[in-house]
């Protein structure tokens, strides 16, 4: 992707608006949701089993180290009855650090890329867990659990108290760790289990410097109980037997 090629900066940002605006045309196109769309490099792309809608994520990195995000959510607006494109603006920019007890809305979105969707019922509600890759910078690294749900227009809103976690619930997990460590994070369908590396600092006395947290080869999880993810501390990720799916890192 000429995006990636590009040598500096400016050249990168005006090549990935190009290329934005005509991924854009083309998922709004009326017979879009036919076309794969698999051809596309560098792209992460997503949908629901019921294939109702597809995500679309990529970021640009550059010369400082940092990225930026970018993402498309395809849909059809049965009510208009045409093909629905939102354009995520990523608000990490201005907030470095997301809550993970705020409801983000399309405009304020934390950039990351999606690698995994779990749908799940909430009430009569469906919901969807999201695993997501995010490189900060030169020094951090995050993975993200988040959650995605749509009103009854297709308007998104990231981030739900689905989280049974101490002290008190959580709208989206975020891990903090070395961007020179590895941190798996993957959901195992057969026990309906998201299992994790547990990050700690490498030396006691480096607590909440994530730059120097990595995986101690214990593993932790979130277990799927009637719509909601229970924490449990020191799980055996002997019995995860599920095929890996693709992770950014």
């Amino acid at each position: 992707m000429q995006v990636l090629k590009s040598r500096d900066d400016s050249t990168r940002m005006s090549a990935n608006k190009e290329f934005l605006d005509r991924l854009e045309n083309a998922l709004g196109a009326e017979d879009a949701l036919l076309y794969p769309f698999d051809s596309l490099p560098n792209i992460g792309r997503l949908s629901p089993p019921d294939k109702s809608f597809r995500i679309f994520c990529w970021n640009v990195p550059v010369e400082d180290g940092t990225y930026f995000y970018y993402c498309l959510i395809q849909c059809y607006d049965k009510k208009k009855k045409k093909m629905k494109v939102l354009r995520l603006v990523d608000n990490t920019v201005e907030e470095k650090t997301p809550t993970e007890n705020k409801v983000l809305r399309k405009d304020k979105w934390f950039g990351e890329l999606y690698y995994e969707m779990i749908p799940v019922k909430n009430k009569k509600k469906i919901v969807y867990t999201l695993l997501g890759w995010r490189g900060c910078n030169r020094m951090i690294t995050q993975k993200v659990i988040d959650v995605l749900s749509f009103s009854g227009n297709w308007e998104p809103q990231f981030g739900a108290p689905v989280f049974k976690i101490e002290p008190g619930g959580k709208r989206r997990i975020v891990f903090n760790y070395s961007a020179q460590s590895a941190m798996s994070l993957k959901y195992h369908d057969s026990q309906k289990q998201v299992i994790f590396d547990h990050l700690s600092p490498s030396s006691p006395n480096l607590k909440e410097q994530y730059q120097y947290y990595g995986p101690d080869f214990t593993y932790d999880a979130f277990i799927l109980e009637k719509g909601k993810w229970n924490y449990k501390s020191n799980v055996d990720a002997r019995n995860a037997s599920d095929s890996p799916v693709y992770n950014p890192e």
